[in-house]
């Protein structure tokens, strides 16, 4: 018997509900695939967990992984959860013995019919397309977002992203130069508390009516650590740092306002390189000791209303993007200008 088992591998296939999903325990590591029709839970004992195509958890389903676990993701293979995932201490990467950035699909929170719920602490997802939320809320508390291909965390659909703590970084060179580290899409709600994010053309971008938080945040190594993609609502709070990016501002990419829109106080300016133009429906309010910057030759159009009253014994400073005596040397230019 002993023979027996050294020569052969044994394959225990469980079927859950209708044989909806598939555990392969085989060669050291167990194979995940189809639907989690029931809660469930993913042992360490059986670690590596391998999904070679995609997996996806039921709504109303919750799916348990130990601490300790690795889950490792096929060629374009995802996680889809439509119910929920709860999970501590667990690598999320790639199958591959030499991944890269994007070797995998994505995690997905919810879809177009379903919300879900992921609360992920002192996890790793690693060289994914990115992650997700669709619709529903995601809790990423410690957890780094590493080595994405596009965005590392795109959020939309009135889903909500809940970051505590963790690392958003990428050596994938397209999304250095084209992609948000957290990209928040219309409507979606993004609070980030003590976030590193590095490596991106944009630390956080926002999209039309997002709503994003930020507190003792640090973006660095990326072209602008902020960009204004549309009209959107920030909060600012604590103490962020901004230093070590390629432009030292938060761009304004949006040129028509028709809506009402507060530019909150932020330590760096905000740099306007098309000019700006506030429509008769639109009102622009500006927070007191805010810089605002403009390319040369461009200017601020108001047609509806631009409310820019400073506190006592403040100032609020509109200027040309060549001026380094307020916010610095925003153009990179050094003493030229």
């Amino acid at each position: 018997m002993k023979t027996i088992l050294l020569k052969f591998t044994k394959r225990i296939v469980l079927f859950f509900s209708f044989a909806c999903f598939v555990f392969l325990p085989m060669f050291g590591q167990t194979s995940l695939s189809g639907t989690i029709t029931k809660d469930s839970t993913l042992s360490l004992a059986k670690s590596p967990f391998v999904i070679p195509s995609s997996l996806t958890i039921q709504s109303g389903k919750t799916l348990t992984i130990e601490s300790g676990v690795t889950v490792k993701f096929g060629a374009s293979s995802s996680l889809n959860i439509n119910g929920t995932m709860n999970a501590t201490n667990v690598i999320f990467t790639s199958s591959s013995v030499t991944p890269v950035p994007g070797s995998w699909g994505q995690i997905q929170t919810g879809d177009y019919s379903n919300s879900g719920t992921v609360n992920l602490t002192d996890c790793k997802i690693n060289y994914a397309q990115k992650f997700v939320i669709y619709k529903g809320t995601a809790t990423l508390i410690n957890t780094d977002v590493t080595n994405s291909s596009y965005q590392a965390i795109h959020v939309e659909a009135l889903g909500v992203l809940n970051m505590n703590g963790g690392l958003i970084s990428t050596t994938n060179a397209s999304a250095m130069t084209n992609y948000d580290g957290v990209n928040a899409a219309s409507n979606s709600n993004v609070t980030l508390s003590g976030v590193y994010i590095q490596n991106y053309d944009n630390g956080l971008g926002l999209n039309t009516d997002a709503n994003a938080s930020i507190t003792n945040i640090n973006i660095t190594a990326c072209n602008y650590p902020i960009n204004y993609h549309s009209v959107a609502n920030l909060t600012v709070a604590g103490l962020n740092s901004f230093s070590g990016n390629n432009y030292v501002a938060v761009k304004m990419e949006f040129s028509y306002l028709n809506k009402s829109m507060t530019l909150p106080f932020i330590s760096i300016p905000y740099y306007f390189p098309s000019g700006f133009n506030i429509q008769a429906a639109g009102s622009l309010t500006v927070a007191s000791k805010n810089i605002l910057k403009f390319q040369n030759g461009n200017s601020m159009n108001v047609e509806g209303s631009l409310i820019a009253n400073a506190a006592v014994g403040e100032n609020i400073y509109f200027t040309s993007i060549l001026d380094d005596n307020w916010g610095g040397d925003t153009n990179k230019d050094g003493t030229t200008t």
